[in-house]
Formats: structure tokens, C-alpha cells, sequence
């Protein structure tokens, strides 16, 4: 913090004559920095909680999954699973769950 006010007493301010305005206005600026990093080490001190985690893991995981599904066929080799269509979507289940849904028109 000496460091930096050392280098801002070196400047040349402009708009200021006396030495007393030069020192308050470094002043305020070293306090003003001093706010902005405290504010910044507070929003990256919060932990996420773990649903938004949750949500943006399920977010990227559709992204990739639909990004996938572009570039790949849909095999089907379970016994049991069932295929069925719903709107515009081919929806596989098993044991009544939904494994996998691809879009039918990409």
C-alpha cells in the first residue's frame, strides 16, 4: 500500500495545485480500491448452494446431450425398454422411467 501510494504521489495531477488536495485524492483512491477487492473476495467467499449446482450440472448436461444427439443414432439393445413418441420427441423408458429422449427432427 506504501508502494502504490509512493507511485501515485509521483503523478501529475492537472486539475490539482496544492499538495494537501493531491494527498486526499490518493487517499481516496487507495480506500476506494481497498472497498472494491473487500467486494470482490466476498462474492467469491459464498459457497453455491448445492440446487443451483444441481441445476447448472442439468443445464450443461442437456446442452451436451443435444449437441450429441445431432451426431448419433439411437440403438436400443435393453429387453424390457419401450419406445414410444411424444410430440415431436422418440422417448425410451425402462421399468416406466425415461432413459433417454431424442428429438425427431434436428
Amino acid at each position: 500500500m506504501l508502494e502504490s501510494r509512493k507511485q501515485l504521489q509521483r503523478l501529475e495531477f492537472f486539475s490539482i495545485k496544492a499538495d494537501k488536495e493531491k494527498s486526499n485524492l490518493i487517499s481516496l483512491l487507495i480506500a476506494a480500491s481497498k472497498i472494491k477487492k473487500a467486494k470482490a473476495a466476498e462474492n467469491t467467499s459464498q459457497p453455491r448452494t448445492l440446487s443451483s449446482i444441481a441445476r447448472d450440472v442439468a443445464k450443461r448436461k442437456r446442452k451436451y446431450e443435444r449437441i450429441l444427439s445431432e451426431e448419433s443414432n439411437l440403438v436400443i439393445s435393453t429387453p424390457g425398454s419401450f419406445i414410444s413418441k411424444t410430440s415431436q420427441r422418440v422417448v425410451v423408458r425402462e421399468k416406466r422411467r425415461k432413459v433417454k429422449e431424442v428429438p425427431l427432427f434436428r
